[in-house]
């Protein structure tokens, strides 16, 4: 096995492009796009094996200076979404594992802290060896539709409630539009107005640079879905979504605050489900809840679909001396003697909650 860590320029991570299931977490551009709101840099972990080429999309992150006390430490995060780990071709349980352990020593090796890679619900279901330094964290569910069928078949699985909720909005004239650029400006009001009302974390005020750049970088394989008031005249529901492969992910949404009653997303989800139905496409991933909880976003998803994904993380502990030693120091920092959240991972990058 032929592995390492290469930059966002390097020929071999570009080649993820061959890879018959790659989504766009796994684009170097995309990565790029996230490192940028964390302030950290692209890299991929690539092995080439006999039975064929795996890439672990990353965002390299340096410790914060007030904890790592002048010294360059590092440590690796997946970028946003669910990147996982990128298999050009179906592996075998142990080979799949020793992939994990090399990836482990050459991260090691390269002097990072620890790692936190967000597994991808659909293509990685997997079950990983674990150890005092390795953790697989089992969270929540995510949604997926199956489109490949029949759009009544599909319909046939939404809730009664979901199915009476759409029709009524039909009825009283709201509209879905899809890859109609009007409205982009519209899209951008109401995802800032969505993200105060959920009193969002300042990562999820994404820039109209943001926003563009995505346009710019997926092309045509990001689409904005769009639902007009029964007057035609104001947006009142928006989303990004993607398309690569057979999948289609659900990136991001908002709604209108004063039509927040009508649940006019629904429609939104509805006509994304009727324009993909029976085509080539094998799913549409909506994702989980807030903080992958079974909250009230969970059950409006799982409102669509009875198909339930597990969503896991593994959390990697590369030197394990250096982490008690950053935590001391974070607690030291805080004025804390113990960390409010003992799940949090890495536990140095923990803020003191706010009294």
């Amino acid at each position: 096995m032929v592995s390492g860590f290469v930059e966002k320029q390097g020929r071999k991570w570009q080649q993820v492009k061959q890879a018959d299931y790659y989504d766009f977490y796994h684009l170097p551009e995309y990565v790029q796009l996230d490192a940028n709101i964390i302030e950290g840099e692209p890299i991929c972990w690539i092995a080439e094996t006999h039975a064929g080429k795996v890439w672990i999309p990353l965002i390299k992150r340096k410790i914060p200076d007030s904890i790592a006390k002048g010294k360059e430490y590092y440590d690796l995060t997946s970028p946003y979404g669910y990147p996982g780990i990128l298999f050009e071709r179906p592996f075998t349980p142990d080979m799949l594992n020793a992939i994990l352990q090399q990836y482990i020593e050459d991260a090691a090796e390269e002097d990072f802290i620890t790692s936190f890679i967000r597994m991808n619900p659909l293509s990685n279901p997997f079950i990983w060896q674990q150890s005092k330094l390795v953790e697989q964290k089992y969270h929540g569910f995510t949604i997926s539709v199956p489109l490949d069928k029949e759009l009544d078949l599909i319909r046939k699985d939404y809730s009664s409630n979901h199915r009476q909720d759409i029709r009524q909005l039909r009825e009283q004239g709201f509209k879905f539009f899809l890859d109609d650029m009007s409205y982009y400006k519209d899209f951008l009001f109401i995802y800032e107005q969505s993200m105060d009302r959920l009193d969002a974390s300042n990562y999820y005020y994404f820039s109209k640079e943001y926003f563009d750049k995505i346009f710019e970088v997926l092309g045509e394989n990001v689409h904005l879905a769009i639902v007009t008031d029964e007057r035609g005249k104001e947006v009142v529901a928006g989303g990004l979504f993607t398309d690569f492969n057979g999948i289609i992910q659900s990136h991001l949404s908002a709604t209108r605050t004063s039509y927040m009653e009508y649940a006019p997303s629904k429609l939104m989800f509805d006509g994304m489900i009727k324009w993909a139905a029976g085509s080539f496409q094998k799913w549409l991933h909506l994702g989980g809840g807030v903080n992958s909880k079974e909250d009230s976003l969970y059950r409006f998803k799982k409102g669509f679909s009875p198909i339930k994904n597990q969503f896991t993380t593994l959390r990697i502990i590369h030197d394990q001396q250096r982490y008690n030693n950053l935590n001391y120091v974070a607690l030291q920092e805080n004025d804390q003697t113990e960390f409010d959240d003992k799940d949090y991972f890495p536990l140095y990058r923990q803020k003191k909650v706010k009294q």
